[in-house]
């Protein structure tokens, strides 16, 4: 399952989106995609079986936490029998302020606010993708 998350407001500047794939089983026939270049710098998070990059006469693992972007063509990947991944699509302005950029001013507050803001996030997703939330109340609270 494939599904995307708008971020909190404190975060619309440098997250575009959020998204998350969920696949218990992936068949032998399932397991190749293509992925687009699409002009977004990626955080991507991996829980599940590792995955390759497929090239002419090689294939790379993937680490399980990489940042992937500014790709100029497609690239062919070949996934395991598991696929739980989590990924935060940075804005331009987010990829400048979280990795220091040196063409940009950044106050330190704001980075860390931003840094732990997408860490909470990141987790959240993660537990609702592990199934471990319920759900999550009126006020904010977590029902486990």
């Amino acid at each position: 399952m494939n599904r995307t998350f708008e971020p909190i407001d404190a975060l619309h500047m440098i997250v575009d989106y959020i998204w998350v794939v969920d696949f218990d089983f992936l068949a032998d026939d399932n397991r190749e995609d293509i992925i687009m270049p699409l002009g977004h710098i990626n955080i991507i998070f991996n829980y599940g079986s590792a995955y390759r990059l497929v090239g002419e006469d090689q294939e790379v693992v993937i680490p399980n936490t990489v940042v992937i972007g500014q790709m100029k063509r497609a690239k062919h990947i070949r996934y395991g029998q598991q696929l739980y991944q989590i990924g935060i699509s940075l804005t331009p302005l987010g990829f400048l302020q979280l990795f220091h950029v040196p063409s940009l001013v950044v106050k330190a507050p704001l980075i860390f606010f931003l840094c732990v803001g997408l860490v909470i996030m990141a987790y959240l997703v993660s537990m609702l993708v592990a199934r471990r939330i319920k759900r999550i109340s009126a006020y904010g609270l977590i029902i486990e």
